[in-house]
């Protein structure tokens, strides 16, 4: 896996009584009527969903809170090492070839090869009763239910919360009722839903929020320049004849949180929260840490937040869902990654030079005999978090990113995807104070690999994760992978059997995603740029012990507003298609479906024959045009962020370099380029940050007072 590259282009058991009442009044039916596919008509067809199907949850006794514990952070401390070497491979059957420019032939006379696909793992749905139990633990490299019968989580990430809407997206258009039910029937049988620490802290009661504002500048409802985005057009659910959001109208973020978690574990979905970044905006956290500042004494209200902030708000969180049994697990921070701030660009920004460096910034345990940094060591405060939760709920999951660099036995420095690499837990595991609670989540994209062999890739994803899920290891631990998806707006970018360049001119995403899918579903395939089979961590027949977990990025149809703290600007209007969303611009249907049959039916085996029958994704953008930022009303800002150039772009408009899809680096036919500005406490972009959601001077005259909820 070369590691010359920085980049990003794009900023997801139990019984029938699980099921609330709800259901059965509005049955799920929206998006099945959108599918053109017949191999995804009807969307319920047993043998395709029966996955998700299965997993639905039954009630059982609220666990009762016990009160937090001072954390243990019990840890094994050893000098940092190479991943070991997983056992010696060997062949199997379950092997699957792409299409390579010296075998395609013409689409109308190809028919899919007759190799093996494995298809996701049925677990079959407990009938004793204390298999009903809500919460889930871990035995060796799985996740099971009350009984330790294997569970998957086949889930997808629904942001918002995370965002400066302090609400998940999309409710605009439909109710959170209708999305949830949406996403049940499209097959997902679990939610990760990102949160900011500034929601947690500012937590406004949404549909009484004024105009949507950050440093003097205002989103506007979409078609319009002048017209103010309030909360209460957050929450119109317009498209909806069928239900509303009025149950929301006056709830703080928070409770608002609460309402959609409860609802979605009423119909059986497992959930699973995300601290996703500190304040409210877009993206991983910009310096790659849990937090803006170690000393935020005498800063304005939410604008800084310590190690500390990040705990109590945990705290805050935790406390408010303890009794709550359809919480599943908790992230306990979105995609720590290690970045030098003081270099502007390059790969000394992303990847150290040397051990002082490594433990400077982001890092995962020691590294050649120089002393640790307790306050950028990311296993310690992981551990603290985890134990912390588990002090207030014995039984959620405890859910840890990777980072995104680590120290590699020939004395360089890997540089990996935010949140991808995980090899310093052979050396320096993560325990907590509750065994079987912890899940280990690597997050990929395809920047990090996509100009790769399939056996480059491999290799990367063994290193990086997948040894840790080989049975029979003292580190040996589920992985689920919390972040992973592709672009939407054609086919070819979710399969292609045709590499892209240097060795093919196939589409690169697409040949990235089917990849990592065949990795995904524990399966072995033929790299033919090299006549080589490529097979998953382990060894044959089990290898990585069964498919891994994972939840997609993501279900939105479309942006929630989020502030560019690089430009000083809003980096998305309201409204925006997200063009890696499985729901379409209008969050009515699936954008491609496609997609759907690649995360359900499996990956492709000859992606030209399934391409060449395959629905066409949804038009490219929803029914309201989003206004430009040039038209958008914008007071004077007090304050202007100094830019950084763009960096150097390749023939496909890509960076060069190698990093996240969704922070950092952007390019668009309208915006140009975005990139942070490396600060690490950021305080240098708070600006007059007090009234993010206060009416500034424009627009105060035409603030929102609390709105009348619809009926």
């Amino acid at each position: 896996m070369p590691h010359n590259v920085v980049l990003v282009d794009h900023n997801g058991g139990g019984a029938i009584s699980r099921v609330g009442a709800d259901e059965t009044a509005f049955p799920h039916r929206e998006w099945t009527y959108n599918f053109r596919s017949a191999i995804l008509v009807p969307a319920l067809v047993a043998g395709m969903l029966a996955p998700a199907v299965s997993q639905a949850r039954g009630h059982s006794p609220l666990v009762v809170a016990r009160p937090p514990t001072a954390h243990s952070a019990v840890r094994a401390l050893a000098p940092a090492a190479a991943t070991p070497t997983p056992p010696t491979t060997t062949t199997t059957t379950a092997t699957a070839t792409v299409d390579t420019p010296a075998t395609a032939q013409p689409t109308s006379s190809l028919t899919p090869a007759a190799t093996t696909t494995v298809l996701p793992t049925t677990t079959v749905t407990p009938t004793a009763t204390g298999c009903a139990a809500p919460y889930l633990h871990t035995s060796g490299s799985h996740i099971v239910n009350a009984c330790g019968t294997p569970v998957r989580l086949q889930a997808v990430n629904w942001y918002g919360f995370d965002s400066n809407d302090f609400v998940a997206a999309g409710l605009h258009y439909w109710s959170y009722k209708t999305i949830v039910h949406r996403i049940k029937t499209l097959g997902f049988n679990a939610l990760r839903i990102p949160f900011s620490n500034e929601m947690v802290e500012r937590d406004p009661v949404v549909s009484t929020l004024g105009s949507i504002c950050h440093q003097d500048s205002c989103v506007p409802v979409p078609g319009t320049t002048t017209t103010p985005l309030t909360g209460s057009f957050l929450l119109a659910a317009i498209s909806d004849t069928v239900r509303s959001n009025s149950d929301l109208y006056g709830l703080d973020a928070l409770h608002v949180l609460k309402q959609i978690v409860d609802y979605a574990g009423r119909q059986g979905l497992y959930v699973i929260l995300d601290d996703h970044r500190s304040e409210a905006a877009w993206g991983p956290q910009e310096d790659g840490l849990w937090y803006t500042s170690t000393d935020c004494t005498g800063a304005a209200p939410y604008t800084c937040y310590a190690p500390q902030s990040w705990l109590n708000d945990w705290q805050t969180v935790g406390s408010l869902l303890a009794t709550d049994p359809y919480v599943t697990g908790m992230d306990v921070r979105n995609e720590p990654h290690w970045v030098n701030p003081t270099v502007p660009g390059g790969p000394a920004r992303w990847r150290p030079s040397s051990c002082a460096a490594y433990v400077h910034y982001a890092h995962w345990g020691s590294c050649g005999g120089v002393q640790d940094n307790p306050s950028t060591d990311w296993p310690q405060a992981a551990a603290q978090a985890g134990d912390e939760l588990l002090g207030i709920n014995a039984s959620w999951l405890i859910i840890v990113e990777g980072g995104s660099t680590y120290p590699q036995s020939d004395g360089t420095f890997s540089q990996d995807g935010w949140g991808e690499n995980l090899q310093g837990v052979a050396s320096d595991p993560i325990t907590l104070s509750v065994p079987g609670r912890l899940v280990y989540s690597p997050h990929d994209y395809a920047n990090y690999d996509k100009d790769d062999t399939v056996t480059d890739m491999y290799n990367a994803w063994t290193r990086n994760f997948g040894f840790l899920a080989v049975p029979g290891y003292p580190f040996s631990a589920p992985l689920w992978v919390g972040e992973f998806g592709t672009c939407a707006d054609r086919n070819t970018c979710i399969m292609d059997g045709t590499p892209g360049p240097p060795y093919g001119n196939g589409d690169k995403y697409g040949w990235w995603f089917n990849t990592f899918r065949f990795y995904e579903e524990n399966q072995c395939l033929m790299d033919t740029t090299t006549n080589s089979q490529a097979c998953p961590a382990g060894s044959s027949p089990s290898y990585m012990g069964g498919p891994l977990s994972w939840a997609y990025w993501p279900v939105n149809g479309t942006f929630s507003d989020a502030w560019s703290y690089a430009q000083a600007r809003w980096r998305n209007c309201y409204g925006n298609r997200e063009g890696w969303g499985v729901a379409d611009g209008d969050w009515d249907a699936p954008s491609a479906p496609l997609v759907l049959q690649s995360l359900f039916s499996g990956p492709s085996s000859n992606p030209a024959a399934t391409l060449a029958v395959a629905t066409p994704p949804s038009s490219p953008w929803p029914t309201g045009a989003c206004v430009s930022y040039s038209n958008a009303p914008v007071p004077t800002p007090t304050a202007s962020a100094t830019p950084t150039p763009c960096p150097e772009a390749d023939d496909d408009g890509d960076i060069k370099g190698k990093h996240d899809r969704k922070a950092h680096f952007h390019f668009d036919d309208d915006e140009g380029c975005e990139q942070d500005n490396g600060d690490t406490d950021h305080e240098s972009n708070h600006f007059d940050a007090t009234d993010r959601r206060g009416t500034p001077p424009i627009a105060r005259a035409a603030a929102a007072s609390r709105s009348t909820p619809p009926t």
